[in-house]
């Protein structure tokens, strides 16, 4: 029997009988008195599809389960995770979503790894010039300036508005784009007041879509930002001016004009209390925070229980984060991914 949250029905267990039980966030699995597996909850990303075979314990992670087989071997499964598994070949670009990331290979197509679930590792084909990863959809750049979208588009944050643009970011179920003439304009459902009724008025030169806020990067550095702010995410420090800026889970880091960055919003673990030194580029991920330095490292912080906030060594010319992982793309093209994916799902011999 099972009560509380019934969300996704991981409170809805099948028939029949179970010698023990496991539970987590969006799932639950059991064994039955052969030794078989059933699960139950959340099947978007494979939770609930055990192995065959008998099994004689289990335990039920965030987002995989592992079990001692009756032979003592171990079996894990979860979403095909991979996110931090890039595929080989050159890339100018990389933007890291929820449990996926795509990348622009040198001849303008897209890649993408890591979970599939909602079609999010689909690309659209054809060339692509600028790319944004969301939680769990996509929206890309193409060169005659209109605009792509895969993935999730429950809310309709994968439906672009026709028209040009001159760059676009994904958040969690919408997305935001820069017009030529700098207004923004955004699409998807609202969280918070992200961005209905409308963002502010005027010309913005960057924009950030979060998980339930928005920031933007006037034409003369001020920044403005909208939708929630239950975590002071969308409570500009006085005399801040940025020339980019990037939105996490509940922070906002930016490039100020000096290469210093600059964060407001939480600051749980750190991602808000960035290093000294002159940066090119920032990205706000979960509960950290990554920047490619002046001199082509990168520098991470905050949160680093999956490693995170560890990026290898050598030089980059960009950096994503998303949530408990960041990729980068190195100087000669390569992409180099850290963070979750640390091998939970992967038992010993």
């Amino acid at each position: 029997a099972c009560w509380g949250s019934n969300e996704d029905d991981k409170a809805t267990p099948p028939p029949g009988r179970f010698t023990s039980v496991t539970t987590r966030n969006r799932h639950t699995c059991g064994v039955r008195p052969d030794g078989s597996v059933a699960c139950w909850g959340s099947s978007a990303e494979s939770l609930v599809t055990p192995p065959p075979g008998a099994f004689r314990s289990l335990s039920a992670g965030w987002n995989h389960t592992c079990g001692v087989r009756t032979d003592g071997r171990l079996a894990c499964w979860r979403f095909d995770d991979g996110r931090t598994t890039p595929p080989s070949g050159a890339f100018t670009a990389v933007s890291a979503g929820r449990s996926h990331a795509c990348g622009i290979r040198a001849n303008g197509t897209v890649a993408c790894w890591g979970s599939n679930a909602n079609g999010r590792g689909d690309p659209l084909p054809g060339v692509f010039t600028s790319i944004s990863a969301g939680r769990a959809h996509t929206c890309g750049l193409r060169p005659d300036s209109t605009i792509g979208c895969w993935g999730l588009n429950k809310d309709g944050q994968a439906t672009p508005p026709p028209g040009a643009f001159a760059s676009v970011n994904a958040g969690r179920n919408f997305t935001c784009g820069i017009r030529p003439d700098g207004t923004v304009t955004c699409w998807g459902r609202d969280w918070g007041g992200a961005f209905l009724p409308r963002p502010p008025i005027g010309a913005f030169a960057a924009v950030s879509a979060g998980r339930t806020a928005t920031c933007g990067a006037r034409l003369d550095g001020s920044v403005e930002c909208w939708g929630s702010d239950s975590y002071r995410q969308s409570t500009v420090p006085d005399d801040v001016n940025l020339v980019s800026l990037s939105i996490g889970w509940r922070h906002v880091c930016g490039i100020r004009l000096d290469g210093t960055v600059a964060c407001w919003g939480t600051d749980y673990f750190g991602e808000s209390s960035p290093p000294p030194g002159a940066f090119r580029s920032v990205s706000a991920g979960w509960f950290h925070t990554c920047g490619v330095r002046s001199g082509g490292e990168v520098a991470c912080w905050g949160r680093n229980d999956r490693g995170e906030s560890t990026p290898p060594p050598g030089a980059f010319t960009s950096v994503s984060s998303g949530i408990e992982f960041a990729c980068g793309v190195r100087s000669d093209g390569a992409l180099r991914c850290w963070g979750f994916d640390s091998g939970q799902a992967t038992p010993p011999l």
